[in-house]
């Protein structure tokens, strides 16, 4: 049995239900099904398709940098939706989302943009989205150019 069974098997079995939340399988998220953050359980989508990573998942990780700065600065207000677009190779881009829904304003800094970003270029390999408390991140590589 694998490793990330054993966990997703651990995990069931310890970890109470929480109203609300989901709990994905290992296979959900190329092994990072499991994210944790004020006590929520949040499910990672991977696109099952589309455009991959590929040799650009480095360059894609270097980019969010460049991304959290210009979507960290001022608060993000009820229902607001920051997106960037940064060229990767040749005919390639990747588009970065943050969507805040809650009411009336929150500000996240720029440590927790860049730490939930790289985790949906690092845990799915066409991108994908998850929820963190009020706010989904999404990293997802294209073709074309920004």
């Amino acid at each position: 049995m694998q490793l990330q069974a054993l966990l997703f098997a651990f995990f069931a079995a310890v970890v109470p239900t929480v109203s609300g939340a989901a709990l994905s399988s290992p296979s959900d998220s190329d092994g990072a099904g499991l994210l944790q953050r004020d006590a929520t359980l949040t499910k990672r989508t991977c696109y099952p398709g589309g455009v991959g990573w590929g040799g650009d998942k480095d360059l894609a990780l270097e980019k969010v940098d460049d991304a959290c700065r210009s979507m960290t600065s001022g608060a993000f207000q009820s229902n607001e939706v920051k997106h960037r677009c940064h060229q990767l190779s040749g005919n390639k881009r990747v588009n970065f989302r943050i969507q805040f829904d809650d009411k009336p304003s929150e500000s996240i800094s720029f440590d927790t943009c860049k730490t939930n970003l790289r985790l949906e270029i690092k845990g799915c390999g066409n991108g994908g989205y998850s929820r963190h408390g009020n706010f989904v991140y999404t990293s997802d590589p294209n073709e074309g150019t920004c």
